[in-house]
């Protein structure tokens, strides 16, 4: 190394550690947060965490000013001939051992390690919990639904139809454990990760689809998404089978044809219902992109089968009830008019969530890259449509929801594979006597999105805690202030209760909403009901109560669990405690 360059860069160490130190003096008079507000009315509604991360991040620059002094210290000074003979013979080992076959085996291994620990550990978080009621009564009645306080409630009525379908095997059989039903999503998503992954091979090479994979089990929490009962991973075949059967040759396209690729994207919107705006969208303004591939007739068709597949699905919940079209309507009608008004705020804070697959301020020069890479009609399609379906998570859906935005990234790192391996083999190419540093490089590069990304989705499957992770993945909740345990209490919780509590018994959970769909899950539909039932029943009769205080109706603590239940003026009496899922007995105070 040049020993000038090498003395400024060991100043420029020395000047990030004082400036970071200098800043972690200053932000303990003045925490970031009041400066953010003060200066520039920015306000957070938990202040106290925008400062440890204020704090956790500076303590980073620290640490690497600390180790880049230290490591140009030594080679200016001692030179380190030790370490220079270690860092040839680690070159050497890569330059041996990279290669694509590499890169697979260990994917493989890894994948196998992660669902292994997502099938075993992972619990039945608040969203998750009812999608496998939906599925029951979907093989019961023929039309997805559930109960709520005893009443009919209809929802999801026009998506997961292909998983529902599949979790017949399930009822058939009998396997309506948690584990079951984790498995049966992590099957059918693997599945779809292969057949994408093939569809890649087709249109490139094995290289290419070997890197899709890895870019997409990188991704964090993928493990978790792909295997909840919810079906993000799953469209995804559909979705590129269809335009891959579409736009894969110039070949006419005949009438059978495109009803086929319409029924593979109405499928696709079936099993997620948010794909579809977009979709939409996407189709409408190919057709100005590329008029000869007739997708307006596509559009029009895969709209066709998506109404007819809806109606069709109707037809039982108007024989159980003619009544149902009311909530069923009203429902379709929500899904459609799901937007956002929120200010600009709301708006950065959702591109801060593409931080956790990339630095959002490289995400538009990427995009643009790629779009101006594109040369095939597929290529064009899926860039105009992860570019749309971007934009409108970002500034028009109207929930927070880190999963469905993985019906993006999927078709990023489809064409991020076909765009990195095209990149390095025409560098490969172009510059033959650097072949060796391009290898360490691009070796390099890959081993440090393997140790992220693994090490992200290893970590929330250890953890066990679906609501943590699903927490941590919208922000909610963030694992760097809390501790990394396997937390398997909600199974314990439930398997003790079903003990304890006879068939007859009602159970009350102190909230209304989502939170009764755990228990429902373990211990019944019929026999749970919300905090305003609680409170009527105690009025009515004077018999103790069973009542649920959990981590999922209460994710930022117990205590206002208790506190609503106290308010009541009664009793409350513990009979069992398993980490954050409590069972009372409530009764009045004489």
């Amino acid at each position: 190394m040049n020993l000038k360059k090498n003395t400024i860069f060991i100043y420029a160490s020395i000047g990030l550690i004082i400036l970071s130190l200098a800043a972690i003096l200053l932000f303990r008079s003045f925490h970031p947060s009041d400066l953010l507000a003060n200066y520039f009315s920015v306000h957070f509604n938990n202040p106290e965490r925008v400062n440890l991360f204020a704090y956790s991040q500076l303590r980073k620059l620290i640490l690497l000013g600390l180790a880049a002094l230290l490591f140009l210290l030594g080679v200016k000074y001692l030179h380190l001939e030790s370490v220079k003979k270690l860092t040839r013979s680690f070159e050497e080992f890569v330059l041996k051992v990279f290669s694509v076959r590499f890169l697979f085996a260990v994917i493989l291994a890894y994948l196998f390690v992660l669902f292994y620990l997502a099938v075993s550990r992972y619990d039945l978080g608040i969203d998750e919990a009812v999608y496998p009621l939906y599925a029951k009564h979907f093989w019961d009645s023929g039309f997805a639904h559930c109960l709520y306080d005893g009443k009919l409630i209809m929802v999801d009525n026009f998506a997961m139809l292909p998983v529902y379908i599949a979790s017949g095997f399930n009822f058939i059989f009998g396997l309506t454990e948690v584990w079951h039903f984790k498995l049966l999503i992590s099957l059918l998503s693997l599945t779809s990760v292969y057949i994408i992954s093939r569809i890649s091979q087709k249109l490139y090479n094995s290289a290419t689809a070997v890197l899709f994979i890895f870019f997409l089990a990188v991704q964090p929490g993928f493990g978790f998404v792909a295997s909840s009962f919810f079906g993000e991973i799953v469209q995804g075949a559909f979705f590129f089978s269809a335009v891959y059967l579409w736009l894969k040759d110039d070949f006419p396209l005949h009438t059978k044809k495109i009803l086929l690729i319409s029924l593979l994207f109405a499928l696709s919107i079936q099993t997620k219902f948010q794909v579809s705006q977009v979709l939409v969208l996407t189709l409408f303004i190919f057709h100005f992109i590329d008029n000869k591939k007739r997708a307006l007739s596509i559009l029009g068709f895969t709209l066709v089968i998506v109404v007819l597949l809806a109606v069709i699905r109707l037809i039982p919940a108007l024989i159980d009830n003619k009544n149902n079209i009311v909530p069923y309507m009203r429902f379709w009608a929500d899904q459609f008019g799901r937007y956002t008004s929120a200010g600009y705020l709301f708006y950065i804070d959702r591109a801060h969530f593409f931080n956790r697959f990339l630095p959002v301020i490289f995400l538009p020069f990427l995009l643009t890259g790629i779009f101006m890479w594109t040369k095939t009609p597929v290529e064009r399609f899926l860039s105009l449509f992860t570019l749309l379906f971007f934009l409108w998570w970002i500034m028009y859906f109207k929930l927070s929801n880190y999963r469905v935005v993985f019906i993006g990234i999927i078709p990023l790192c489809f064409l991020l594979s076909a765009f990195a391996n095209d990149y390095y083999r025409k560098a490969l190419e172009a510059g033959k006597k650097s072949r060796r540093s391009l290898v360490y490089m691009s070796s390099a590069f890959v081993m440090a999105l393997m140790l992220y990304g693994f090490s992200q989705n290893l970590i929330y499957a250890a953890i066990g805690n679906n609501d943590a992770v699903q927490f941590d993945l919208d922000e909610t909740k963030s694992r760097l202030f809390t501790p990394v345990a396997w937390d398997n209490s909600q199974k314990e919780f439930y398997g003790e209760a079903a003990a304890i509590l006879q068939s007859a018994d009602s159970i009350y959970i102190p909230t209304v909403g989502q939170a009764c769909f755990v228990p429902q899950f373990y211990l019944g539909e019929n026999r749970i009901f919300d905090y305003t039932l609680l409170v009527n029943s105690l009025k009515e009769t004077d018999n103790a109560k069973y009542v649920i205080i959990d981590r999922t109706a209460f994710p930022l603590g117990l205590s206002e669990g208790y506190k609503k239940i106290d308010s009541l003026n009664v009793h409350r009496n513990l009979i069992l405690k398993k980490g954050g899922y409590e069972l009372y007995s409530v009764s009045k105070k004489n």
